[in-house]
């Protein structure tokens, strides 16, 4: 498996992690993860988190 692929699973666990803890509040995930909202919703369609 290759670094890329290993940074993201493990983006992808942050930001579910994230998620949960903010009880699905984007915002809120987002302001945890120290990222924009913005960003966190290209990481979401990335990730196909939805």
């Amino acid at each position: 498996m290759s670094l890329a692929q290993r940074l993201s699973i493990k983006e992808r666990e942050w930001i579910a992690e994230a998620l949960e803890a903010c009880g699905g509040n984007k915002i809120q995930a987002a302001k945890m993860l120290g990222i924009s909202r913005f960003i966190l919703l290209r990481r979401l369609q990335r990730h196909e988190i939805y």
